[in-house]
């Protein structure tokens, strides 16, 4: 009996695939200023939140660091080993992490003359974002530093980077890297992740429960697997970017007379998912047809206002756009919530 795969928002890991990347040659990620490849996005959060103890910005964990809604409860477990997390603004914040959803840019203009009157540190939450942009300017690169998670763009399984134009918060990084680093936890996070990710469905308990321990511990994997490495360099060159562009806009033409997808940008952007955004009722009915034809998804919330400091959330569900997909699966994609509706 034919099994049909589940269409999940990211692609899924193969050996095969693994195995053509163990051949290709990787190279390093062009990003202006200085860039620091690191395990997970976690990862390069330890070292920038480490940096700012030094520089007094967080003097203790009861120092405030502003977050959005709906970010992973592991990540905010990252933050409070060294501050406060907190989902409202007030004086005493002194660090926004500033996440653009699902690789639509934060409304920046707004969001820096804000930090830049009030003072507030701003680390840019890049992780569904490899290359987009917001007036032009590259995303990543407005912050003291930005954190990168790769793996939700291509199926590395890990794989982060650190952003930063400060040379001083790089060469502090770089160096204790190193002394962070433990390969037997980077070991346990690619072993257990991979498990759980090629059986996604179906992994056994074992395998998922090591999984979200390792996730509790995953800023000491600091270092870029070899392989995750390649298979990023590979995807690249694959131009994978620019099928996630083609998908999302094969999207964008095929609604054009609805108003699923309407505030976001149209061009500078290579999405994680896209967000599309209904009454909740119709998001129900979508969200189960496309289950039943082994397309997962889910209803979320995504900001609409693209403004840490004056958010406004509304239901959604995702679609996938990954670079596994062609054009007939987002035909048939389309099609299935054309006619949930």
């Amino acid at each position: 009996m034919l099994t049909i795969l589940m269409v999940y928002e990211v692609e899924i890991p193969n050996t095969l695939n693994l195995i053509r990347s163990l051949l290709y040659r990787s190279f390093s990620f062009s990003f202006p200023g200085y860039f620091l490849s690191t395990a997970t996005g976690r990862a390069a959060t330890f070292l920038i939140l480490d940096y700012l103890k030094t520089k007094k910005i967080i003097i203790d964990k009861n120092e405030l660091i502003l977050i959005p809604r709906w970010l992973c409860i592991s990540f905010i477990q990252l933050l409070r080993k060294h501050c406060s997390p907190v989902l409202n603004v007030s004086s005493s914040v002194k660090i926004a992490i500033v996440f653009h959803q699902y690789g639509f840019p934060q409304n920046m203009d707004e969001v820096m003359d804000y930090c830049d009157r009030k003072k507030i540190t701003v680390i840019e939450d890049c992780a569904h974002v490899f290359e987009g942009y917001y007036g032009g300017k590259r995303l990543g690169t407005f912050g003291l530093a930005s954190i990168f998670s790769f793996s939700k763009l291509f199926p590395s399984v890990w794989g982060g980077g650190l952003w930063t134009q400060n040379k001083e918060l790089y060469e502090y990084s770089r160096k204790n890297q190193g002394l962070i680093h433990s390969k037997w936890i980077s070991v346990l996070l690619h072993m257990a992740n991979y498990k759980v990710i090629i059986n996604r469905k179906n992994a056994r308990a074992f395998w998922k429960n090591l999984n979200e321990m390792a996730y509790g511990c995953a800023e000491y994997a600091q270092k870029m697997n070899f392989l995750s490495a390649k298979i990023i360099s590979r995807e690249l060159a694959k131009n994978a970017l620019e099928k996630r562009r083609e998908n999302y806009e094969f999207l964008l033409n095929y609604f054009k007379n609805t108003e699923y997808f309407n505030g976001l940008e149209k061009k500078g952007v290579s999405p994680y998912v896209v967000p599309l955004i209904a009454k909740e009722a119709i998001l129900h009915k979508m969200r189960d047809a496309l289950i039943r034809k082994n397309v997962y998804t889910d209803i979320y919330n995504f900001d609409i206002n693209r403004n840490l400091f004056n958010p406004l959330y509304k239901k959604c569900i995702w679609i996938p756009v990954h670079q596994g997909l062609n054009i007939e699966k987002m035909t048939e994609i389309s099609e299935i919530i054309e006619i949930a509706t």
